[in-house]
């Protein structure tokens, strides 16, 4: 396997879950502000275990999230 881009594969991965957790978090604050009332609770929960898991996983491949 060639990369173009990154230098190796764990930058590719930072860079994944990196973009993947701002849009998580900017979908988190508006749940949290304007968009309140078009979520439930359930699924606020949800948002938050899954930007949990996912600095988990990061931090489990010894990246800084």
């Amino acid at each position: 396997m060639t990369l173009n881009h990154f230098a190796n594969t764990q930058d590719a991965i930072k860079f994944a879950i990196d973009g993947t957790l701002a849009d998580l978090r900017e979908l988190h604050a508006s749940i949290v502000g304007s968009l309140a009332d078009q979520y439930t609770e359930a699924e606020f929960y949800a948002l938050e275990d899954e930007i949990d898991d996912l600095k988990v996983v990061g931090r489990s491949m010894g990246l800084k999230v």
